[in-house]
């Protein structure tokens, strides 16, 4: 039994059901999907119908509210096929002045005007069906969790019968909530998107659905189960699977608690818990494609460079382990891996070094030496990186260039410098200004402004104890003047700290934009300016000059930067900072503080971090 098939003895209510589906389906087809978010086309809602007929019909045939009358069941089936359409651009007049994010978030209300206002003349429901538009359209609105169930109207009264409006908004939202298919997320499109631009928070929703192996209603337990498929690896990278999982199952379980009161007064409905079954298997479909998937995570999160040149190790390691992979096809992957990691943070000396060395290993004749000598350059560069930290985190009382009392401007956010950090004593005595280097330029291959990294840096600095401010980058010569004034602090010390993209043949250092202004303005200021780094990103020959990836157009957060562009005006921004060796104090690496002369030299020899193929 279904809801459609409960409704075929009623004429009427079937009639306008199919036409209903159908104008919806032509909708999804003519109008425009929001692009990066999953798909709430007609695969979505046919879903959406789905699980409320596994809810209604538990046990096949028998109704799970006996009371349930044919009213319910057609305001249920149409709005599951309806509750959605407000997510189509184009769907009301007034579109045009509206953002993607902004359409996102009043869907809901967009798709009740839709119904209350715009109800296309085709579909007449005639004068003794007004009452629909008004039902329909609370229903839908209050399928979405952030409006409140509770002000929806618990009953509205047709012809004499109650149409219980709480209980068919609840039950909408929780299918919703539950239509978890891969469906909604083609690789097709997600390669599309993520080609565009997909930004983190899509493309997190649209790789965790790929796990996703069916959601059941268990209605005597009075559970939701997610069924899960994980490999018996269960890990891949740094990102657990099962806490992937259990991400989709928090996340439904928010849900069902907004209705829980309304669906437990109704034995048949009174779920109470979401959880999640993951069966392990040896080979996952599409393993391929689920790697292929989370790769980006790499990037998505915006680490620090050594940290993205380990990810990528780590998860080349993790896809070594695969059973059945050819060799031939792990160098396929890692190449595409390389070429997506590379243009989304160029200039990264330590991942081109990662990547030299697999090179050598990709030329090795016998096939059989290819993966062996893949799991011996990641798992070295794995354990040399994190080798090097400890090695700076411990060093940090010997090398006595932070004492009580100075005022130390941390520029963005490092992992070097984190170590560094978390190794100097009296951590209270310290003053931590940290500057967001990054700017707010919307680079190519982002849809969100770039400047977070700073924001990290200084929680964490918070969270060891330090006295922790943040202060715009445009703001750091202002305090060099300060305390050339007067001392800002008791020691009347500053100490300026970075991290490293790469250090270059000349000991130049390649940063991102923002850091050679400051160490300009720290050399006039005679103020110290150190480099924290692992020697793992000292740059050989083949990468002295790192790709620049010019974007195939322009983005920009400037106000008005629209007109700049109508009026064929370009807005220039770098890439990257060159900072040269004369402006830089010192370099505090693994083996110490070194002069950029010194570093140099380390060129010279075989880098400490880099195994022989």
């Amino acid at each position: 039994m279904s809801m459609r098939r409960l409704l075929e003895s009623n004429r009427l209510y079937h009639h306008i059901a199919d036409q209903i589906i159908e104008h919806v389906t032509q909708l999804c087809t003519k109008l425009t999907p929001l692009p990066f978010y999953t798909l709430h086309n007609e695969v979505h809602l046919r879903n959406v119908e789905s699980n409320l007929d596994k809810m209604l019909f538990p046990r096949g045939d028998d109704l799970a509210l006996p009371q349930l009358n044919e009213t319910e069941v057609f305001l249920l089936l149409t709005g599951a096929w309806l509750h959605d359409i407000g997510m189509l651009r184009g769907l009301l007049d007034d579109d045009i002045k509206f953002t993607d994010d902004h359409i996102r978030h009043s869907h809901e209300k967009r798709s009740a005007t839709y119904i209350s206002d715009c109800w296309p003349p085709t579909l007449d429901l005639g004068p003794g069906l007004q009452w629909y538009k008004v039902a329909l359209s609370n229903i839908v609105f209050y399928h979405r969790k952030r409006n409140n169930i509770s002000e929806c109207a618990p009953e509205m009264f047709v012809e004499g019968l109650a149409v219980r409006m709480q209980l068919l908004a609840s039950l909408l939202r929780l299918a919703d909530a539950a239509e978890l298919s891969g469906e909604r997320t083609p690789d097709f499109l997600r390669r599309l998107y993520f080609a565009m631009g997909m930004n983190a928070g899509h493309l997190e929703h649209w790789a965790r659905y790929q796990l996703v192996n069916a959601v059941t209603f268990e209605q005597q337990s009075g559970e939701i189960v997610i069924h899960a498929l994980i490999p018996k690896t269960n890990t891949l990278g740094d990102f657990d699977f099962r806490a992937i999982v259990s991400i989709l199952v928090g996340e439904v379980q928010e849900e069902l608690e907004t209705v829980h009161p309304i669906l437990a007064s109704y034995r048949g409905l009174a779920y109470r818990t979401v959880t999640m079954k993951c069966q392990e298997v040896n080979y996952f479909p599409n393993r391929n494609e689920l790697i292929q998937a989370f790769a980006p995570y790499i990037v998505m999160e915006q680490p620090s460079a050594g940290t993205m040149a380990a990810r990528f190790a780590d998860v080349l390691l993790e896809a070594c382990s695969i059973p059945g992979q050819a060799p031939q096809r792990l160098q396929d992957y890692a190449a595409e891996l390389f070429q997506r990691t590379d243009e989304r943070r160029p200039g990264n000396v330590a991942l081109a070094n990662v990547w030299r060395d697999l090179q050598a290993v990709f030329r090795q004749r016998r096939l059989s030496e290819v993966r062996s000598g893949m799991e011996q350059i990641t798992r070295h560069w794995l354990h040399a990186r994190q080798q090097a930290l400890d090695q700076i985190k411990a060093s940090a009382p010997k090398v006595d260039l932070i004492h009580p009392g100075d005022l130390v401007v941390v520029l963005g956010y490092s992992s070097c410098v984190r170590a560094l950090l978390t190794g100097i004593p009296n951590h209270s005595e310290v003053h931590i200004y940290v500057a967001e280097v990054r700017g707010r330029a919307l680079l190519p291959w982002r849809s969100e402004p770039e400047a977070s990294e700073g924001i990290s840096m200084a929680l964490e600095a918070k969270a060891m104890g330090y006295d922790t401010s943040f202060v715009e980058a445009a703001w750091v010569p202002t305090f060099f003047e300060l305390n050339k004034q007067q001392p800002l602090y008791s020691s009347g010390r500053i100490i300026v700290i970075c991290g490293v993209r790469g250090i270059l043949k000349d000991g130049s250092m390649l940063n991102t934009p923002g850091h050679l202004s400051i160490a300009i303005a720290a050399k006039a200021f005679d103020i110290p300016f150190y480099a924290v780094t692992e020697l793992s990103k000292l740059a050989h020959e083949s990468v002295s000059q790192p790709r620049t990836v010019k974007p195939s157009r322009e983005f920009s957060d400037i106000p008005h930067s629209r007109k700049l562009r109508d009026a064929n005006i370009s807005i220039r921004r770098p890439y990257l900072d060159l900072v040269p060796a004369s402006l830089i104090t010192g370099y505090i690496t693994e083996l110490g503080v070194m002069q950029p002369h010194e570093v140099i030299v380390n060129l010279e020899a075989e880098n400490p971090a880099v195994p022989s193929p």
